[in-house]
This record gives structure tokens, sequence and C-alpha cells, in this order.
């Protein structure tokens, strides 16, 4: 699934960094590899949440923004992962033009892209 949302995003024109987990991502973000706008990742990941490692990037760069998704219920969400209400999520499964209407919403800071 990581692949096909990366080949998604770059046929749109966005550069993705690809992650396989999150200690590789929080190696990325230490290591001041350059600009990042945002993170895309799913709720539930092995070891550490999508909302805990959105928390340990967010202190190396205060700006980042994020787009969570899950292909899990509500329900589940809520009992395996705690998210704010006002971070941005999309539904798995999700086409690739919502996929990117909701990271351009995102990026370009619209209210109606946040829950």
């Amino acid at each position: 699934m990581r692949s096909l949302i990366r080949e998604m995003l770059e046929a749109r024109g966005y550069v993705v960094i690809e992650a396989s987990d999150a200690e590789t991502a929080i190696a990325f973000v230490a290591s001041d590899a350059g600009a990042i706008d945002l993170l895309v990742t799913d709720i539930v990941l092995p070891g550490l949440s999508g909302p805990r490692l959105f928390e340990h990037l967010t202190r190396a760069r205060p700006g980042l923004r994020a787009l969570f998704m899950s292909g899990y219920s509500d329900d589940l969400i809520e009992q395996r992962a705690t998210v704010e209400r006002n971070l941005a999520y999309l539904q798995k499964p999700f086409s690739a033009a919502a996929l990117t209407q909701r990271v351009r919403e995102i990026l370009d800071g619209e209210p109606s892209a946040l829950a």
C-alpha cells in the first residue's frame, strides 16, 4: 500500500520520501535531509503508532503537517490509537483523486482538510 500511495502522489508531481517504518522516518528527519511538508501515515503501525510518530517528528519539525489514514472502523481506531479530533484523516479504501485532494487541502491549510 505504501508504494501505491507513493506512486499516486509522484504521478501528480509530489516529491515523496518513503520510509518502511517509524524508526526509518525518525532517522530520516533526524538527518536533516531537507524540507518535509507532510507526513502521510497509517494510524495503526507496528510499534510506534502514526499519531505518536507525528508527535515525535514535530519536535524536530514543528511546522510538519500530517494526513492519517486507516482501513479500520472508527470504533477500532479509537481503541487502538488516540487521535485528536483536529487531525486530517482519510478512510481506506480511497481513490487517487481523494488522496491528492486531501493532500492539497492540508498543504494549502484549508479548514475543511481537518477531521
